[in-house]
């Protein structure tokens, strides 16, 4: 009992030292750090068979588990356990670039010099003779001015103007496209395509072509091996069997916790007897751990065979690409002589093509002067149609035809109006005479008030 708790007195004081070891240790290597490292340490620490021991032994084996999942377990640029992943958020890192592919040395290639189109000679179509001036109004002076410089401007376009250069360089594209010069890029690129398809018919030494095909071989061959490496194995392991280990520790913990909620010591019998079946409930799953890691390590080995196999046929077939790569290479020489051509005969057509439109244009601005003068007579006559007397009889008409209707309609109404309080003044005379009956002499206060309201009365 003294020997136990003098270890659990080491441990309530270095833990935290521990802690702080493993986490920056984790943080060195680029891994995460999970407190069940911490607890698989303690625990090492705390079994009474490792008494006596030096904690920095447990400490370093976890340390060396942190360096396992740091270490890439591939080849490929975007592994797991590579730099491409954060190993705390399993995403992949932000900006992540990938360390560019070993490539042999490019073909050199002369530089190709660029020169200047020769210049060409701007042709300019028949001047055509400005009519003079037309008005004198400023607006419409300043619009047929404007009109007729620039269709000057596009009939003979000044030689430093972009129509002049654009035509000058159609038509020294089309020069350069039918007879390319020594040095230019066109040439340059045929020379580059023969030389492609001769190297890809017959590799060089040094070239990228016969180090794929070395590469090929040397891949084949370890993959001929099968199998995980040693350290492949280890990483496996570890992946698989460190979670369980986590939850171990974890079950450890509840069953030390019930043992201090129900009182019982955990070195006794019962504590001993609970503390033995987590232990030997957690040893048979690893035991089937384990099993499954041996299973995909023998398929491992079974797919890495195949692998070595496919890469072999890509090996023979390498040979088969290249010829076919030196023919189309040749081809590909042959159609860029029918593409110089092809590119003449449409810069050419371009050039005809900005010749018409120049032309287009400058008749546009030509008519402007007409088409103002025309706009000018327009206007005048509907000024002219809009102040002539004759339209305006027919609304004088309406008006005269509209009061007249008004005149006949206020005497029909007086008329109407007249005989109704006539009819009125009957009735009422003929209710007065009718004595002193209440009702009658009702009915003759009424229509003696709506005479009244009628007559003007109050």
């Amino acid at each position: 009992m003294a020997e136990i708790d003098l270890q659990q007195e080491m441990i309530d004081r270095d833990r935290g030292e521990w802690e702080k070891q493993l986490r920056a240790s984790a943080a060195d290597r680029g891994v995460s750090y999970d407190p069940s490292d911490l607890e698989g340490v303690v625990r090492q620490v705390s079994y009474g068979s490792n008494a006596g021991k030096d904690p920095l032994e447990f400490i370093k084996h976890q340390q060396n588990i942190y360096s396992q999942r740091a270490a890439p377990t591939s080849h490929r640029q975007y592994d797991s356990q590579g730099p491409a992943y954060n190993q705390t958020t399993q995403q992949l890192n932000p900006g992540y670039s990938p360390a560019p592919m070993q490539r042999p040395a490019p073909m050199q290639m002369p530089a190709p010099s660029v020169q200047a189109p020769p210049t060409a000679s701007v042709q300019s179509p028949p001047t055509v003779q400005s009519v003079g001036a037309q008005f004198s109004d400023p607006l419409s002076k300043a619009v047929e001015q404007f009109a007729q410089q620039q269709a000057q401007r596009l009939e003979t376009p000044p030689a430093d103007s972009g129509q002049a250069q654009l035509e000058a360089a159609l038509r020294a594209l089309s020069s350069r496209l039918q007879a390319p010069e020594a040095n230019s890029g066109q040439a340059q690129l045929e020379a580059a395509l023969r030389s492609f398809a001769s190297s890809q018919q017959t590799p060089q030494a040094g070239s990228g072509q016969a180090q794929l095909e070395q590469q090929l071989q040397q891949i084949a061959q370890q993959f001929q091996q099968g199998g995980y490496t040693p350290a492949e194995m280890e990483i496996l392991q570890t992946q698989a069997i460190d979670p369980l280990e986590r939850l171990r520790t974890a079950r450890m913990q509840q069953v030390m916790l019930e043992l201090s909620k129900r009182g019982i010591d955990p070195q006794s019998g019962v504590g001993m007897s609970m503390l033995a079946d987590v232990d030997r409930q957690f040893d048979q799953q690893r035991t089937v751990l384990q099993r499954d890691v041996a299973g995909k390590a023998a398929d491992e080995r079974s797919s890495r065979m195949l692998k070595s196999l496919e890469l072999l046929s890509g090996l023979a077939g390498t040979q088969g690409t290249r010829q076919a790569n030196a023919v189309n290479a040749f081809g590909q020489l042959a159609g860029q002589e029918n593409t110089r051509q092809a590119g003449s005969v449409n810069a050419l057509g371009q050039l005809a093509g900005t010749e018409n439109q120049r032309r287009d244009q400058a008749f546009q601005y030509r008519t402007v002067p007409y088409n103002l003068g025309q706009t000018a007579f327009q206007n005048a006559r509907q000024v002219a149609n809009d102040n002539d007397p004759l339209r305006l009889a027919g609304p004088y008409a309406q008006l005269a035809g509209m009061q007249d209707q008004r005149s006949q309609f206020q005497q029909n109404f007086d008329q109407r109006n007249q005989q109704f309080q006539q009819g009125m003044q009957l009735d009422y005379d003929r209710l007065n005479a009718g004595g002193g009956d209440s009702f009658w002499a009702g009915m003759a206060d009424v229509l003696d008030s709506i005479l009244r309201r009628g007559g003007g009365g109050q």
